[in-house]
């Protein structure tokens, strides 16, 4: 085994209920005190959850200051509510919502502490360093994809012809606690819970075959993937209120944060950060459609290589993922296919529909990396593929 390096985790909890758990967190602070809590629109806080919640925090005597989520965050909202949180003296950011919540608590969290906008910080646009200190943070996932719970960095958006999606990071930005409570995503609708679920799929995928992977990442990632292969289709097909594929799920999640935090990622979550900067596209519809001509498109390359690290972790995938095939090239082949029949049957968007056109994807296919693929695509290639799916 080749030596490796692994980022800290936060202290999680797992289970039904967990959600006030938060009651507990804060008690071990000694004296009551005002927190930022930010969610979503109105999912969460139409829900039982938030008036237990809510009720807990005040019969603590903790005073609650609120802030709302409703698209992808921009570097503007997280300076709004920052300046909020700072005027308000909150002294711990509570995110309980999807990708776009935590990331806006995560990124609002390291920003209170220090002076000027979040931009100057942000990877390949600001021009600062940051320290890594932070005001206290509790993410509380309400989806199952992005993994945010369990990464150093917040994704932040601009959107336009010069939009970009960058991220704020720091090892220190790892979440404090990570609350994995499966009742939050029992209401989920069906789009939403497969484009977070095809995310979480993507990230695993690409975490595990990376180049900077290593065995605790990729043993993480099969139980990731073999959980998500087991529950994403029942979950959005026929059982969207199973309790048990929803915990599935957000374990699943998780581990796919553990997993990109440590191995990093490759071609489609490239692709995605950029053309999620130039239109409005939910990050894990792009990460769908890409997730099954991408990964067959790697998995050719990988497999003119019998000799490559990247080889044995393929067959090793695919031996997990189909284990009723016995022939190696079968079994690559039996995957692909699952992967593009779960695009199909999970009836993900067109990027069309979402405002793209030819030029549009051309652009963000030449502005695109490899990131930590262990092969390399023709732009060619990449344009065809994701053309494909226009």
């Amino acid at each position: 085994m080749k030596p490796f390096s692994f980022s800290a985790v936060p202290k999680s909890f797992f289970g039904e209920g967990c959600l006030l758990k938060i009651i507990d967190i804060l008690k071990q602070e000694g004296k009551p005190q005002k927190v930022l809590l930010i969610t979503g629109q109105s999912s969460f806080i139409s829900s039982v959850n938030y008036t237990q919640l809510m009720e807990g925090l005040g019969q603590a005597g903790h005073q609650v200051v609120e802030a709302r989520v409703a698209h992808e965050p921009s570097p503007e909202l997280v300076d709004d509510i920052t300046n909020t949180t700072r005027s308000e003296n909150a002294g711990l950011v509570i995110a309980v919502g999807g990708g776009s919540v935590l990331d806006t608590g995560k990124a609002v969290s390291a920003m209170v502490p220090v002076e000027g906008s979040v931009v100057d910080y942000l990877e390949g646009v600001g021009t600062k360093l940051h320290s890594g200190i932070k005001v206290p943070f509790i993410a509380v996932p309400t989806t199952s994809g992005t993994g945010s719970e369990a990464t150093k960095n917040a994704v932040l958006s601009r959107i336009g012809e010069k939009g970009f999606k960058k991220s704020l990071r720091h090892d220190r930005f790892i979440p404090d606690y990570a609350l994995l409570d499966p009742l939050l995503s029992l209401h989920c609708p069906a789009l939403v819970t497969a484009a977070s679920g095809m995310d979480a799929l993507n990230q695993l995928l690409e975490g595990y075959m990376s180049e900077k992977g290593n065995p605790l990442t990729e043993d993480l990632a099969l139980s990731g993937i073999q959980r998500i292969l087991m529950s994403l289709e029942r979950l959005c097909l026929e059982e969207p209120q199973n309790k048990d594929l929803r915990g599935q799920m957000a374990y699943a999640a998780y581990l796919s944060g553990l997993v990109l935090a440590n191995a990093g990622l490759g071609y489609v979550h490239g692709f995605a950060g950029v053309i999620g900067g130039f239109i409005e596209i939910p990050h894990g519809v792009v990460c769908g459609k890409l997730n099954g001509v991408l990964f067959e498109a790697v998995a050719r390359r990988v497999l003119q290589d019998p000799q490559s690290e990247a080889y044995r972790k393929l067959l090793k995938l695919s031996q997990m993922a189909v284990p009723h095939e016995t022939k190696a090239g079968v079994q690559v082949d039996a995957l692909i296919e699952r992967l593009y029949r779960m695009e199909e049957v999970l009836n993900l968007p067109s990027f069309s529909s979402y405002g793209a056109d030819e030029a549009l994807l051309k652009k963000a296919v030449s502005m695109t990396s490899r990131k930590e693929c262990p092969v390399s695509l023709e732009e060619e290639t990449l344009v065809d593929l994701v053309l494909s799916k226009l």
